[in-house]
């Protein structure tokens, strides 16, 4: 039945849930799938052809028309053997509108990341230390360098952590009647 469903929508209505109706409709000619996704030809006979009698001809070997026929179709039928068929076909929901839609935003923004490419181009040649001098050293410098004081720094940081009693800020003794 999935494959009959054609002319599907999601309705926009209230609806008190964060669920949507969908309109569609099932039919016994419903929709055509855009495509799908099957083997490839990895072997054009004409130009396997034509390349092999080229092979021959500078080589000048002659060879019959009929077994050279037989060569290539052997080969042909050999690679059709030993290549995997992978027959995929598209979903149900993916239609012509679906491949339109899906085409027209592929190009967009292929469009779009050009036109920032040629932005940052643009700017580099301009601004040798701008955006694009930026982004770079923000990749190339990806870790900050590794923080290694020296012996003295180290000596530093331990008296000023752990000072001694003289050094220390006298505190006022506090009796405990004084406290309750």
């Amino acid at each position: 039945m999935v494959k009959r469903v054609c002319k599907w929508e999601v309705l926009q209505g209230e609806v008190y849930t964060y669920h949507h109706h969908i309109y569609f409709e099932v039919g016994q000619n419903a929709r055509k799938a855009v495509g799908s996704t099957g083997t490839y030809r990895l072997l054009q006979k004409q130009e396997f052809a034509q390349k092999l009698k080229d092979h021959f001809q500078k080589r000048n070997r002659k060879i019959s028309p009929n077994a050279f026929t037989n060569t290539v179709l052997d080969i042909n039928r050999k690679c059709t053997v030993s290549i995997p068929k992978h027959i995929h076909t598209m979903p149900y929901w993916f239609d012509e509108e679906t491949q339109k839609l899906r085409t027209e935003c592929n190009k967009r923004r292929r469009k779009l990341t050009r036109s920032h490419w040629k932005k940052l181009q643009e700017d580099l040649e301009n601004n040798v230390w701008g955006d694009g001098y930026r982004i770079a050293m923000r990749h190339l410098n990806s870790l900050p360098p590794p923080y290694n004081p020296t012996i003295e720094r180290k000596a530093q940081i331990l008296r000023e952590l752990f000072k001694t009693s003289s050094q220390r800020p006298q505190m006022k003794h506090v009796w405990r009647e004084e406290v309750v």
